[in-house]
C-alpha cells in the first residue's frame, strides 16, 4: 500500500492508467483463481458482494449509493472510441472483458500514430461499481491540482461538466488527458514523444461524451 500511496502522489512521473495496473496486479495475486466460469447472474452476485466494500474492507457513503451493474460489454465501448484523426495513422482497435477476483471490468482501446514519432493511446474504461479500482482514480482526479513551472503541467479542471485532468512533461515528452464519466466511466488518453499537448485535445474531441453518459444511465 505505501507503494501505491508513493506513486498516487508522483503524477507528473507516473500515468494513472499504471496505477491501475498495479491495483489490478495486486488484485490477481491476491485472489484465489476458479476453475469453472460463472454464469451472469452469479458474476452480477460476486460484484454486489465486492462493490460492498472499499480498500480496508469499510463501507464508503460513495460505494453504498453507486448502482451495482456489470460493466458495458468492451464491444459496445469500443462504438464509441475515435475514428479517423487528420494527420494520424488509426491502429487496430481492441478490447477485453476483464475479472479480477471478485471484480469485473471492461475496457476498449485504440491507438493513433504520427509519423514525428508521437504515439496516443485512446482508453475507456467501464468500472462499474468496483471501487477497488475506481476510488484511486477517484480520489486523484477531484484533488483541485494546478501546477504550472519550467518542466510541463498538471491540472484538474472541468471537460462538458465532467471532471478531469491533464498533465504535460516537456523532457519526456509524456502528456495525459483523462475524464470521469457519471462516477463510472473513464476515458484516458495517454501519450509519447508529443510535442503538442492540443493533440490529446483534439483527440478527445472526437469522443462524444455526453452519448457515454447514455449507457449508463
Amino acid at each position: 500500500m505505501n507503494l501505491i500511496k508513493e506513486i498516487i502522489m508522483q503524477p507528473r512521473q507516473f500515468s494513472l492508467i499504471k496505477i491501475f495496473l498495479l491495483i489490478t496486479l495486486i488484485l490477481l495475486i491476491g485472489c484465489d483463481k476458479k476453475d469453472a466460469p460463472e454464469s451472469a447472474d452469479d458474476q452480477k452476485k460476486s460484484v454486489e458482494e465486492s462493490v460492498k466494500y472499499s480498500v480496508g474492507g469499510k463501507l464508503t457513503d460513495s460505494t453504498s449509493e453507486r448502482k451495482i451493474v456489470l460493466p458495458t460489454d468492451h464491444n459496445t465501448l469500443q462504438k464509441y472510441l475515435p475514428k479517423n484523426i487528420q494527420g494520424f495513422s488509426r491502429l487496430d482497435e481492441t478490447g477485453a472483458t476483464s475479472r479480477s477476483g471478485t471484480s469485473i471490468f471492461a475496457t476498449a482501446e485504440v491507438i493513433f500514430t504520427k509519423n514525428d514519432g508521437t504515439t496516443i493511446s485512446v482508453q475507456i474504461l467501464d468500472y462499474a461499481g468496483i471501487d477497488e479500482l475506481y476510488a484511486p482514480y477517484d480520489s486523484y482526479i477531484r484533488s483541485n491540482v494546478s501546477i504550472d513551472d519550467d518542466e510541463g503541467f498538471t491540472h484538474t479542471l472541468k471537460i462538458k461538466s465532467y471532471p478531469a485532468i491533464e498533465s504535460y512533461q516537456k523532457n519526456l515528452k509524456t502528456a495525459q488527458l483523462s475524464v470521469i464519466i457519471n462516477d463510472r466511466l473513464i476515458v484516458d488518453l495517454n501519450g509519447t514523444e508529443v510535442d503538442n499537448f492540443d493533440d490529446l485535445r483534439t483527440i478527445l474531441n472526437k469522443i462524444d461524451l455526453n452519448n457515454l453518459a447514455e449507457l449508463i444511465k
